[in-house]
């Protein structure tokens, strides 16, 4: 099953009991309501989304993975 960015995004703060949407909206420099519509799109930046994890605490990781193991790209900082 593949989740949406969306979707992942719900998983994240149903697990991060730690900080608040609100808080997460604050610290990136929007209001709740314009966070909370971009959430239900899942219209987030890559830089965006590292911000996310720093701020939950998550580690956000991008990549692409070759049939060898091989990983191209990195976590985003």
């Amino acid at each position: 099953m593949v989740l949406s960015l969306a979707e992942q995004l719900q998983l994240l703060f149903f697990h991060c009991n730690d900080v608040t949407k609100s808080e997460v909206a604050e610290q990136l420099g929007m209001s709740p309501q314009a966070f909370s519509g971009r959430l239900r799109r899942g219209s987030f930046n890559l830089e965006e989304l590292s911000k996310i994890g720093e701020i939950t605490g998550c580690k956000f990781v991008q990549y692409f993975e070759m049939p060898n193991g091989e990983k191209i790209g990195s976590s985003v900082k």
